[in-house]
């Protein structure tokens, strides 16, 4: 008889394996506190991005190379367009991190690549204008997933093969025994074999395990119409860009796909990235001088942004480990619940390898891919070696 396994939260992880785990043949009741494909949490904004030549961890990288052709199956599954290849630069000063640890990856992998001069980029792309004493590094092989259509597209192949999807269903309490688990939700009650938890911001209130230290923190998405002919900014035309200062702060931004006629920019490393929240206290609403500081910081690169209102801006809130690496194993005290934690600022690229990742421990105990850098245990460990000296 197929196991059941219970998935709460069906955000991006979330939604990928209750896909998965229904795709196997299990019994799936997903339960998710708000409507599908909603903005409460960190699996929206319209744009994420994939790349190779990607250097937060060298564990990464593998996930990474892994992660194009599982969205390419899911897009054949789903029947729907989820990413969409487009070229990218990173312009930062000289010895700055960005450009080099990109070129570092790079050439490790094998990928091509060009570094360019402030003119050589002007020449390319009319649009941008990188300050002067900066190297731009341009990769061809990244690409543009539309975060909602992604959730949409897992949810609906879960449902498919038979997954029970609860919306607008708050999870009270859980527990878990010998003999299965218990789900406790304003539905009712749900029992299974197995948990699987995918809690994004409320991993504190949700995962009961007190020795995974999480931070819960907000960052402000912009959506500006450029001065300029907007056709120049289509994504088949213009690369998805990002600027480093001398100072280390680092903002992104993405080129139009088609029916958009807004730039989406935002701070993502820096003092002005992020500000601590919780779920409770978020703030959705963006300030004036939240919006004007990345609209001026991108211009220097985009000049036809300087001066420009900005048509919406959204806070999202996200979940980190103090290490910026993910939680993906099984619970500390239970060992039929699996945890799939911390993935917010740059783990949405990998939500179809780490919705396999997540069946395969809800199902076998274990996954074949090296998940080892990921423990929930890694920071009992530490805790440890630090009382010991």
């Amino acid at each position: 008889m197929a196991p059941t396994v219970i998935v709460i939260g069906l955000g991006g992880m979330g939604s990928a394996a209750a896909a998965s785990l229904a795709q196997r043949g299990c019994r799936v009741i997903g339960v998710e506190r708000y409507w599908p494909t909603h903005d409460r949490g960190s699996s929206h904004g319209e744009s994420r991005v994939i790349r190779l030549a990607y250097f937060s961890d060298p564990a990464h990288v593998p996930f990474a190379q892994e992660a194009y052709p599982l969205w390419q199956r899911l897009e054949r599954d789903s029947g729907t367009e989820l990413v969409t290849p487009c070229d990218a630069v990173i312009v930062g000063p000289e010895g700055g991190e960005e450009v080099t640890a990109s070129t570092t990856v790079a050439d490790q992998l094998g990928q091509p690549y060009e570094l360019l001069t402030p003119s050589e980029v002007t020449k390319r792309w009319s649009t941008l204008t990188p300050p002067p004493g900066t190297l731009t590094f341009l990769d061809h092989s990244q690409g543009v997933i539309r975060p909602e259509a992604a959730v949409s597209a897992n949810l609906a192949l879960a449902a498919r093969n038979g997954a029970e999807l609860h919306f607008d269903t708050a999870v009270e309490s859980w527990s878990a025994g010998d003999s299965g688990v218990t789900v406790t939700t304003s539905a009712g009650e749900f029992t299974a074999d197995h948990l699987v938890i995918t809690p994004g911001a409320w991993a504190s209130d949700i995962l009961a395990a007190p020795g995974i230290p999480m931070e819960i923190g907000r960052l402000v998405q912009v959506w500006v119409r450029p001065a300029a002919d907007l056709s120049l900014f289509a994504v088949d035309r213009h690369p998805r860009f990002a600027l480093e200062d001398e100072a280390g702060r680092v903002a992104s931004g993405f080129a139009l796909l088609p029916g958009h006629s807004l730039v989406k920019v935002a701070f993502i490393k820096g003092p002005d990235a992020s500000t601590p929240t919780t779920p409770d206290t978020f703030r959705r609403e963006a300030s004036a001088a939240e919006v004007e500081s990345v609209i001026d910081y991108m211009g220097r690169l985009i000049p036809s942004l300087r001066g420009q209102e900005a048509e919406r801006a959204r806070g999202c809130i996200y979940a980190k480990t103090p290490d910026d690496n993910f939680v993906i194993g099984p619970h500390p005290e239970h060992e039929n619940v699996t945890i799939g934690a911390a993935f917010s600022v740059h783990g949405f690229k990998f939500v179809p390898v780490v919705g396999e990742i997540l069946a395969d421990l809800a199902l076998d105990g274990r996954s074949d891919r090296d998940i080892n850098v990921f423990s929930p245990l890694r920071f009992q460990d530490t805790a440890s070696s630090a009382s010991a000296q």
